[in-house]
């Protein structure tokens, strides 16, 4: 319950800044959700359980991180209410810290809620070392899977960045 997950988060971001002394708060924020493991969870749902299971070892050793948007560090696109097909486009970034290129396989995993897809620009990107890249992502919810103005539906899911060989630090 909650009574631990407050001690736990706290101790594994002191963990994480002591190991990463230069990163800014929100790239902390960004190492501790990325490294959340959803299926560590049983009845994972995304809007109750946020990124899943903190890994504190993957949050200390990762050198590269992920958001949407810096100080959320999450993808959200908020309440819409719509007729036609829902499209909507987001840009991720993915930065890497390390004096090393790092290159991840890009994919939507553990999709929840109204049926709904998420494409992507590329399914692998390389980032150079101390660099940043973005990946593009669109999102489509068909009209009508929405359900109508009486009911509240939602469209929840992990987008995962793994690494593409072992030589690759942690995923993100």
């Amino acid at each position: 319950g909650t009574s631990m997950a407050s001690p736990f988060l706290t101790g594994t971001a002191a963990l994480a800044i002591q190991a990463h002394p230069s990163w800014k708060p929100a790239a902390i924020k960004a190492a501790l959700m990325n490294s959340g493991d959803p299926n560590a969870v049983s009845d994972y749902r995304t809007r109750r359980l946020g990124a899943g299971l903190i890994n504190a070892a993957a949050a200390v050793g990762t050198q590269a991180y992920a958001f949407a948007d810096r100080d959320e560090i999450t993808l959200n696109f908020g309440l819409d209410e719509f007729r036609d097909d829902l499209h909507l486009n987001r840009v991720l970034h993915i930065k890497n810290e390390s004096s090393a290129s790092m290159t991840f396989n890009v994919a939507a995993t553990n999709p929840q809620g109204s049926p709904h897809s998420i494409s992507f620009d590329a399914t692998a990107v390389t980032v150079a070392p101390h660099g940043q890249r973005t990946v593009n992502l669109t999102f489509v919810l068909p009209a009508a899977t929405a359900g109508d103005s009486s009911d509240f539906r939602d469209a929840a899911g992990v987008i995962t960045f793994t690494p593409a060989s072992s030589s690759t630090n942690r995923g993100i």
